[in-house]
């Protein structure tokens, strides 16, 4: 009798830690939903491809002392810019024109710590890294396209009640293609800058 009733009282004690850690959990994390203006630049040759994003993020929390955050999520961008070519002697030819379409899924994965400022008012920076495909519409003239990238972004969410602000800056480890010009490669880098709107819930 005795050991059924400590078995009952521990059952009942880890029922409730259950139900209890599921509520702090459900608490704890958090979903992010924007779409913003995104800039990707490559160089003095083609510039600024302006575009859009799309982006979806869900934050677990590290621990519950301190609100460190793992998050991870999926976007995709799209960017555009026409072009025009130059010969070796730097005349332009007005015939040949081109335009850069470039379509780009990215799984990020980062690292963030929430400041709350006051009540409904907090900043999130955040640093991680991102893989991303590239899809390329579009002819440049003797470029050739890599369609797999990764990278890291550092930015910070600003979040005002349910709204959200972002703003990111990102940096590609391998070039995003190679130029042949003049009997010579030349590697085509990219950045990028995203500014954001959306909801967090």
């Amino acid at each position: 009798m005795i050991i059924g009733i400590i078995a009952f009282t521990f059952s009942s004690e880890a029922q409730l830690v259950r139900s209890r850690t599921f509520a702090e959990k459900k608490k704890t994390g958090y979903n992010i939903v924007s779409v913003g203006y995104d800039a990707m630049f490559l160089n003095q040759v083609y510039g600024t491809l302006n575009g859009v994003n799309l982006q979806y993020l869900h934050g677990f929390r590290v621990t519950k002392k301190i609100p460190l955050f793992i998050e991870i999520g999926a976007e995709f961008s799209y960017n555009t810019k026409e072009h025009k070519y130059y010969n070796e002697y730097g005349e332009r030819y007005t015939n040949y024109k081109a335009r850069r379409n470039i379509i780009s899924g990215r799984i990020p994965l980062n690292v963030s710590y929430k400041f709350n400022i006051v009540k409904n008012f907090s900043i999130q920076p955040y640093t991680g890294l991102n893989f991303r495909i590239n899809g390329f519409l579009g002819d440049l003239y003797f470029f050739q396209d890599n369609t797999f990238q990764g990278g890291w972004q550092i930015g910070s969410g600003f979040n005002i009640s349910k709204l959200y602000l972002g703003l990111q800056y990102g940096l590609d480890f391998f070039p995003i293609g190679t130029l042949y010009l003049d009997y010579r490669e030349y590697d085509i880098n990219s950045s990028r800058l995203l500014v954001s709107i959306g909801v967090n819930f």
